[in-house]
């Protein structure tokens, strides 16, 4: 019988929803360049990848102004829009219980650390973890398998065969999938319909308060 000893979880849509505060910033960012704000819809689809990416990506910004970009983001971002954020109900007590079952748990987020663990920090939910890791604040390591593997390598854990991705996003079944992982997905977050198994999520939990049952059948093989 399998056993996922060691469950990295994403962050924004999958422990926090955080989306009113990077909508607001992207309505910052964008009006500051005197775009069209697009709204949600478009936004929804914004967060998961990296920050920079999406400036170029979807409002067509070079290299440059994407830079740019992240730059005004994060002028409303990191006064306002960090804190905009809720704990997804259920989730804590989910992460207490797999920790108390012996494992080890730990964020790989394209968010930067220093934000991941500050807001973890203030919601009591970082003493779960082994460990809280994220971009750097020079945009250099955004990519989730570099992430993933940089938690990794911090920890100590030489390869993805125990481990466990969790998250709202392909780019998180992506990002395990080149480190070796599974990734089960999460119905909570931000994922189009669909989304989640076309990516390659071994399964996908529908609740917070789900996650320990689920975790426990995947081991089992049902």
């Amino acid at each position: 019988m399998k056993r996922y000893d060691n469950l990295f979880f994403d962050f924004d849509g999958t422990i926090m929803d955080t989306s009113e505060g990077i909508f607001r910033s992207f309505d910052y960012a964008l009006e500051s360049f005197g775009m069209e704000k697009p709204g949600p819809e478009v936004y929804k689809t914004l967060i998961g990848p990296p920050l920079i990416d999406s400036f170029r990506n979807a409002f067509g910004f070079n290299e440059e102004k994407a830079r740019l970009g992240v730059k005004r983001y994060r002028e409303f971002y990191v006064p306002k829009g960090l804190y905009m954020v809720s704990v997804y109900e259920g989730l804590e007590s989910s992460l207490s219980a797999l920790a108390e079952s012996g494992r080890n748990l730990y964020v790989a987020t394209s968010k930067p650390e220093i934000f991941a663990r500050e807001l973890l920090d203030k919601h009591n939910l970082l003493k779960y973890f082994k460990m809280a890791g994220g971009s750097d604040t020079d945009e250099k390591r955004v990519k989730k398998q570099d992430i993933i593997r940089y938690v990794m390598e911090k920890c100590g854990i030489a390869s993805g065969e125990n481990c466990l991705m969790i998250g709202d996003r392909k780019y998180d079944a992506e990002g395990a999938s080149k480190a070796g992982m599974d990734c089960l997905g999460v119905a909570w977050g931000f994922a189009e319909p669909g989304e989640l198994t076309e990516s390659g999520c071994i399964a996908v939990a529908e609740t917070p308060d789900s996650l320990p049952s689920v975790i426990k059948s995947l081991e089992s093989g049902n």
